[in-house]
C-alpha cells in the first residue's frame, strides 16, 4: 500500500482499509470450512489465522494497552498479511503509520516498529490507552 510520507494519510481511504480488513477477515473466516476445527482469535497463536482474528477483533473494539503491545509485536510477524492487518488496526486506532510499511523488509521496518515500541510503553506509561507519539526519525 503506498504510503505518501512521514505521519500522513494513505492514499487509500480509511474506509477502504476497513472494507479491505473485513474481506481479509472473511476470507479468514470462511477458509476455515466446516471440516476445519474451529478457529478462535488469540494473539498468543502459533497459527496466524487466528493471530489475524485477535487482531480483527481489537479493530471492532476500543485498544487496551496490553491490545497495543499485542499489534506492536505482530509488525515483526513473517505472515505480511499479519503485518497488514496489524499497522491498519493501529493506524485507525491512533492516526498514524509513524513510518511503517508493512511490505519493507525487516531492516527497513526496524525503525519504525522502535517508535511504535516506544508509543506503547508511553502508553502504559501514562493513564490513557495511547501515548504520546515518538519523535520521528529517518522517513
Amino acid at each position: 500500500m503506498p504510503r505518501m510520507g512521514s505521519g500522513s494519510t494513505s492514499f487509500q481511504s480509511v474506509g477502504t482499509q476497513r472494507a479491505a480488513v473485513g474481506v481479509l477477515v472473511a476470507l479468514v473466516v470462511a477458509s476455515s470450512g466446516c471440516s476445519l476445527p474451529a478457529q478462535r482469535a488469540d494473539f498468543e497463536s502459533v497459527d496466524p489465522a487466528e493471530q489475524t482474528l485477535a487482531v480483527a477483533r481489537v479493530q471492532e473494539s476500543g485498544l487496551t494497552n496490553q491490545e497495543l503491545r499485542e499489534l506492536v509485536e505482530r509488525l515483526d510477524a513473517d505472515d505480511p498479511a499479519l503485518r497488514m492487518l496489524a499497522i491498519q488496526t493501529l493506524e485507525m486506532h491512533v492516526g498514524d503509520d509513524f513510518g511503517y510499511d508493512f511490505s519493507a523488509p525487516p531492516s527497513k521496518r526496524r525503525p519504525a516498529i522502535d517508535r511504535w515500541q516506544e508509543y506503547a510503553e508511553g502508553a502504559e506509561n501514562s493513564s490513557g490507552a495511547a501515548g504520546s507519539p515518538p519523535s520521528r526519525v529517518g522517513p
